[in-house]
């Protein structure tokens, strides 16, 4: 799979030199959608990775919260990271 998408953006490089070469917009604007759309899924994986890690904690640091006080300072803490999500 990384084969593939290093292969796309080398294609959409050279998409985008040779548009830029001939003056050709078309070959500019397909290059250029070739050359950045592998990197969008791998920037979602990363938000998927962190929100999954972020959740798999979650447990472990309500049950260290041992007082009623700390359970409360911990779910709110937990609503405001669940918000910046």
């Amino acid at each position: 799979m990384p084969v593939v998408a290093i292969a796309v953006a080398t294609a959409g490089i050279v998409l985008l030199l040779k548009g830029a070469a001939e003056g050709r917009w078309a070959l500019l604007a397909s290059g250029s959608s070739c050359a950045f759309a592998p990197g969008w899924p791998v920037a979602r994986l990363l938000d998927m990775r962190r929100f999954n890690i972020i959740l798999q904690s979650l447990p472990e640091i309500i049950r260290m919260s041992d007082t009623k006080g700390r359970k409360e300072l911990t779910f709110r803490f937990v609503e405001k990271l669940i918000d910046k999500l």
